[in-house]
């Protein structure tokens, strides 16, 4: 099958879902020169023309190179039966009338039958492989690369994806993906802590439905939760989950979400007011620790372990060499750290956390939707570090049990794991065949089904 040329030399920024990852020799890099260079002199346009013979060169190496060594899963059939039903549901209904009541705006239900329902969703995990989140050259070519269910946007803590040109992008490349293979691409905003972001991603699709009309936007959330960890020194620590099919105009969905914010900032307020109190000739204040973080409320009040940032804001203000150790502020700040953080209660042997969600929270809230949402473990790997053991099957079956514990508990939520991770590749210290062995054990002994995404980002931080 023939790929678009459109793909690897774009007219426009519209033209491309520049988000894609490319495998490593090129990475983004070639997209940004031709950007870049769009109103250049006829010498540039040479260069152009160069540089896309070398890709396309190293493309055609890559091809052979796959044919003959390529991993089993990459030879994964294109996905089948992979359109939607296209018809209103109530979960539309709802949808619409939440846009009227959270943004003022009438957007009818017909509008938005790209929109995924819970139940929808469901229909397609099962057909999901690993290979299709993978956005190799090979699998876009192949149409096997069929859905991204991992982006985040500018209301997410050190990501700068405007959600608009992250729309348009994934618009123009689903366009290219459903002539070739007669299929809607699959895609999925799930800012962490942040309704935001998926709130405009659906209002601007149901007010230009013909522009995307072959994206079938999954609306998400990543959400942080505490949870206990054997080889942790203090006994717990963070993961994400992320939550599929949500409607995020539900008011119970939004009070969640704001009610972890508003803890977060108490949290913060609390923290501060302490330390100033403690140590008033230092003038710590909120302004100034927003401004040393670059914490904007609407959007950063999503970041998770904030008791750290604030402990480091308490330490910066003192110079150690000139303070006894009553008023140094490592001591204070290490004091108030211990009494603000997730900890174990030493008399329930609970977890408690002034700041973060638990999983049961999490579990209780959203099963209270009128169609329960798809929960997913993110970056399960990495559980290898909180569960360890001398024996690697004793961590293994540490990390399963521990897995099928949630999945008991989630009230039939619980129905896959992230094996294709952006922070994976990210992350230097990982192999791929670790990740692998870990992911097919890992699909073997819960059952569970498989997510994925690419992670996008691109450089614009300018907010719908």
């Amino acid at each position: 099958m023939k790929i678009s040329q459109s793909l690897f030399q774009p007219k426009n920024i519209n033209s491309v879902y520049r988000g894609i990852p490319q495998l490593s020799f090129s990475h983004t890099d070639g997209f940004d020169m031709y950007e870049k260079s769009s109103n250049d002199t006829n010498d540039n346009s040479v260069f152009k023309k160069v540089l896309n013979a070398f890709f396309s060169l190293i493309v055609g190496v890559m091809d052979i190179i796959f044919k003959i060594f390529g991993r089993e899963k990459y030879t994964v059939e294109p996905p089948k039966d992979f359109n939607s039903d296209r018809k209103v549901t109530d979960f539309t209904r709802d949808i619409a009338k939440g846009i009227k009541e959270v943004k003022g705006k009438d957007i009818p239900p017909e509008h938005l039958v790209n929109v995924l329902s819970p139940s929808q969703f469901k229909e397609f995990l099962p057909k999901f492989k690993e290979a299709n989140f993978r956005s190799d050259r090979k699998n876009i070519k192949e149409g096997i690369y069929c859905a991204d269910l991992d982006n985040q946007t500018a209301y997410t803590s050190g990501t700068k994806n405007n959600v608009f040109y992250l729309l348009n992008n994934v618009a123009g490349f689903a366009d290219q993906y459903y002539e070739r293979e007669h299929k809607d691409f699959i895609f999925s905003i799930a800012d962490r802590d942040s309704l935001y972001g998926i709130q405009n991603a659906i209002a601007i699709m149901g007010e230009n439905p013909e522009k995307y009309k072959h994206v079938l936007l999954v609306p998400a959330v990543k959400l942080t939760y505490s949870h206990r960890a054997p080889n942790s020194s203090i006994g717990f620590e963070n993961s994400e989950m992320l939550v599929y099919g949500i409607n995020p105009f539900s008011e119970n969905i939004m009070d969640f979400i704001d009610n972890k914010h508003e803890k977060r900032n108490n949290m913060m307020k609390s923290f501060i007011d302490d330390i100033y109190t403690m140590l008033p000739e230092f003038s710590y204040s909120v302004p100034n620790f927003s401004e040393k973080n670059k914490i904007f409320y609407e959007r950063d009040m999503n970041v998770s372990n904030l008791y750290w940032r604030l402990k480091e804001y308490a330490e910066s203000k003192c110079d150690p060499d000139m303070y006894d150790t009553k008023n140094d502020a490592r001591e204070v700040a290490k004091a108030l750290l211990a009494k603000y953080s997730t900890h174990i209660d030493k008399n329930t042997g609970e977890i408690v956390s002034s700041a973060e969600n638990l999983y049961g929270e999490i579990i209780d809230s959203f099963s209270k939707e009128k169609e329960k949402p798809c929960l997913a473990l993110v970056a399960p790997y990495y559980l290898t570090d909180y569960f360890k053991q001398e024996d690697e099957s004793d961590t293994m079956d540490s990390i399963v049990d521990f897995i099928k514990n949630q999945k008991a508990e989630s009230k039939g939520m619980l129905l896959a794991f992230e094996s294709v991770v952006p922070k994976y590749n990210l992350d230097k210290s990982l192999k791929q065949e670790q990740i692998d062995k870990f992911n097919d054990y890992l699909r073997a002994a819960t059952s569970l089904y498989e997510v994925g995404g690419s992670f996008n980002r691109i450089e614009n931080d300018v907010i719908v």
